[in-house]
């Protein structure tokens, strides 16, 4: 499992869902499932609260057709944090 703290920076409205996030100076594709939990102050949410300059956690796994050292992540759970970017 990985876990990652970052910044949505785009959102791509395809399915599933992408977002690219930011993290130091790495971008990662993180890409939802029908099973990703979405939590915002400790409440279930919706994916329309995925938007641009979000700060984000994410626990997820890297993507078994990534390249190799790729930073492709399946997300398995991601919360929103109430500090803004």
């Amino acid at each position: 499992m990985i876990t990652i703290d970052g910044v949505i920076t785009s959102v791509m409205e395809t399915w599933p869902l992408q977002l690219t996030v930011t993290a130091g100076s790495k971008r990662y594709l993180v890409s939802l499932t029908d099973k990703t939990a979405i939590r915002k102050a400790g409440r279930s949410a919706e994916a329309s609260a995925l938007v641009p300059n979000v700060r984000v956690t994410i626990l997820g796994h890297r993507s078994a057709s990534a390249p190799a050292g790729g930073d492709t992540l399946i997300a398995e759970a991601i919360t929103l944090s109430e500090r803004s970017a």
